[in-house]
């Protein structure tokens, strides 16, 4: 039991670890099984227009999320900082080479969810302020030439301009944030909630062992009560 938890916080914290390792085992297996058709065209050059060094490697990163979506007996904890690598670097990689491709754009929006979801509260503001140093970092990184000329599958192409990838920083944060403010108040009052149901069954289950208990005992004198008149008749 952590230093200043409850009983019932801790069986609350017990059933949520179970719940995890459960549900990062059917989200490995459905991340990697949904992937295909993405990770397909994406590697033959259907998808953005990238380079092969970004294609190999971002096909090699979803062989690692295939690799750990094999280990369901491990724990889930490393299986899930698998998970937010894994997104992260996929976000790097095509970030730097097309900031404008769906990876780019929405890995570091939905990476934070999954983490607080997966890992709780502080690792999911921990992933909060990756993704928001990505989204205004990766951005302006993709502005310099040199970077550009090796990431993007047209080395001749412009890169965007400095004022458009501020404006879609700016943005992206905004929408970053927004959701992950809720989500915070409402595992707060989930986990606040779960404890306080455990807390009443405890009691329930208290208050009928004391109502089993005051039933045996009123049996018990009623027994001795019944004997003593039948001594006293005879």
């Amino acid at each position: 039991m952590r230093q200043g938890q409850t009983p019932e916080g801790n069986a609350v914290e017990n059933e949520l670890f179970e719940w995890r390792n459960t549900v990062v085992n059917v989200f490995l297996f459905a991340s990697a099984l949904f992937y295909v058709p993405a990770m397909a065209f994406f590697v033959t050059g259907q998808g953005a227009p990238v380079g092969w060094p970004v294609r190999i490697a971002a096909a090699a990163l979803y062989l690692v999320l295939l690799f750990f979506a094999l280990l369901r007996r491990i724990d889930y904890r490393p299986r899930a900082w698998v998970i937010l690598i894994c997104g992260y670097a996929t976000a790097v990689l095509l970030g730097l080479a097309d900031p404008q491709s769906p990876f780019a754009r929405a890995l570091p929006i939905v990476m934070p969810i999954f983490t607080i979801v997966l890992l709780g509260l502080r690792a999911g503001w921990f992933a909060t302020a990756v993704s928001a140093l990505l989204l205004l970092f990766v951005p302006l990184l993709h502005t310099r030439p040199g970077l550009h000329a090796v990431f993007a599958a047209d080395p001749a192409e412009a890169p965007i301009s400095l004022g458009l990838a501020l404006t879609q920083a700016a943005a992206m944060m905004a929408i970053l944030f927004a959701p992950m403010l809720l989500f915070d108040r409402f595992l707060h009052f989930l986990m606040q909630s779960l404890a306080k149901l455990e807390r009443e069954a405890v009691e329930r289950s208290a208050a009928c062992r004391k109502l089993e208990y005051e039933i045996q005992e009123r049996r018990r004198l009623e027994r001795e009560v019944t004997r003593a008149a039948d001594e006293e008749r005879d």
